[in-house]
């Protein structure tokens, strides 16, 4: 039984885990698209911080695996026969 509770708990952290990557990537994305758009054209120089956030939001977005990806293992997790809910 412990073993049927230890998989259930990690099949939870997966689905928890990929929430959250998708979530923050999303977030870290829009918040920097918003500074580059009030910097304008300085956004895009090295010069200014914005420039490198910039290029670091879009690679949470595809280095820690797709948007799509995410989206994938969620609704596979979900879905599962016998699935527990999430506390």
């Amino acid at each position: 039984l412990d073993l049927e509770q230890e998989a259930t708990a990690v099949d939870n952290r997966r689905v928890e885990t990929d929430a959250v990557k998708l979530f923050c990537g999303k977030m870290a994305k829009d918040a920097a698209d918003a500074a580059m758009q009030v910097m304008g054209g300085y956004g895009y120089v090295g010069e200014y911080q914005v420039e490198r956030l910039w290029r670091d939001a879009k690679l949470l977005e595809i280095g820690g695996g797709t948007n799509e990806s995410h989206h994938k293992n969620i609704l596979r997790d979900l879905s599962a026969p016998g699935r527990a809910v999430i506390p």
